[in-house]
């Protein structure tokens, strides 16, 4: 299996494409693997946990290769995905909980992204939201 690290030293040695290749081939297929299992049971929550992973680890990929675009995808699907959780009117109060856990797993590096690459001021205005309402409900819960 070809690592970050690999693809790193590889980089050094004029054989970017190809390697990076490879670790973007390996990580989508790793994708779709999680998205095949997840689809058959979506409130099995390792696999939302897999699936979120595997994203980041795409986006840290395309990050490496200059890809802004493609990385904020990978950044901001997971992301919206739990948002979109959130609303729900069917959710528990124990399912609130864990879903505000997960988003901040998803914020995190989106918000870190934003702070590098600048975003409109409408996506500045969401994420400064979000980042409020997790610090409101990580003080409820002390």
């Amino acid at each position: 299996m070809t690592t970050v690290a690999n693809c790193n030293e590889r980089f050094t040695n004029n054989a970017r494409v190809v390697y990076w290749s490879d670790e973007e081939k390996h990580l989508k297929q790793v994708l779709r693997d999680v998205e095949s299992n997840w689809e058959t049971n979506k409130s099995a929550f390792p696999e939302l946990m897999k699936w979120i992973k595997a994203m980041q680890d795409l986006a840290n990929l395309y990050l490496k290769q200059g890809d802004l675009k493609q990385a904020f995808y990978h950044f901001i699907t997971p992301h919206n995905w739990v948002v979109n959780q959130l609303h729900r009117q069917d959710l528990s109060q124990d399912d609130i909980t864990t879903t505000i856990h997960v988003l901040r797993m998803t914020f995190e590096p989106l918000y870190n992204f934003s702070l590098i690459h600048p975003c409109c001021d409408k996506c500045r205005k969401n994420l400064e939201e979000t980042r409020q309402m997790l610090a409101q409900a990580e003080y409820q819960v002390h």
